[in-house]
């Protein structure tokens, strides 16, 4: 069975896959196109539209193993600032909680590069006294926050 489709009809200028053989559609049994595969008649800023909203989605990004990993470590990461600041910069504790924030900041840091690179999304981690989570630098949009419980 021939399972490639030419792809190259593809109206997208810019797309990676355009004069590329894709998998056969799911209709056919495979295992779907270029997921921003668009007709002649559809404008190339619709289909980049169409294509944004197909890449990312932050309500299903966040229920993948990778979206509640990145949202555990990020909780770990503020739990471990804590912690640190409760002991007096120096002491053994104080050094035992940095080794903690290092290694979480390390996996953060890796988080972040996968998201800029597979999603073009350039995410920080912030904290408040009032809340912590990941954002855009201007706090234009929040991939998750979590309000503070101030007891």
């Amino acid at each position: 069975m021939n399972n490639n489709y030419d792809c190259s009809d593809c109206a997208r200028q810019g797309c990676i896959h355009r004069n590329a053989f894709r998998r056969l559609p799911k209709s056919k049994g495979g295992s779907g196109l270029c997921p921003g595969r668009i007709d002649a008649q559809q404008s190339e800023s619709e289909a980049n539209a169409q294509m944004e909203k197909l890449i990312f989605n932050k309500e299903k990004f966040l229920k993948t193993d990778f979206g509640k990993a990145l949202k555990k470590c990020v909780t770990d990461f503020d739990t471990a600032l804590t912690a640190r600041s409760k002991h007096y910069v120096g002491s053994d504790e104080y050094h035992l909680e940095q080794k903690n924030v290092n290694v979480l900041l390390g996996q953060w840091q890796v988080y972040q590069a996968a998201m800029q690179q597979f999603y073009g999304l350039w995410l920080y981690f912030t904290r408040t006294d009032k809340y912590f989570g990941v954002c855009t630098e201007d706090e234009s949009f929040w991939l998750f926050k979590i309000e503070r419980v101030i007891s």
